[in-house]
């Protein structure tokens, strides 16, 4: 009781924009930035034309970065799975930039089978 009235227990909690649940546990705050962080990374995908890396890194950093960073001296991993969670965006993001340039050398040297591009 407090001040004459009854606490009501929960589950989870959010605190400035911090999930937290009964058992001190982030695992569902990491996730919910995660995805969030993994959105606007396809996102700098789609929209920016350029594939120069400092531009891509830049808006990664201006972007992306905060989101997963943001009150993480609160919430700072522990789990494994929270960790590989974690370090999947910057894997992702890479890993989508080499394949857009693999993609692109094969395409310009002709190194591509049964693929139809009209370029007028």
């Amino acid at each position: 009781m407090l001040d004459d009235r009854i606490v009501e227990q929960t589950e989870e909690v959010l605190d400035l924009g911090v999930t937290i649940n009964n058992r001190l546990n982030f695992s569902k705050h990491i996730a919910k930035i995660v995805t969030k962080a993994h959105r606007r990374a396809n996102l700098i995908i789609r929209c920016f034309m350029s594939r120069d890396t400092s531009s891509l890194v830049k808006a990664i950093n201006v972007y992306v970065r905060p989101v997963l960073e943001y009150c993480s001296v609160v919430w700072w991993p522990y789990l494994m799975k929270d960790i590989i969670a974690l370090e999947s965006v910057q894997r992702r993001f890479t890993r989508r930039i080499r394949a857009d340039l693999i993609f692109a050398y094969k395409l310009i040297f002709g190194l591509l089978d049964n693929i139809y591009v009209n370029l007028t």
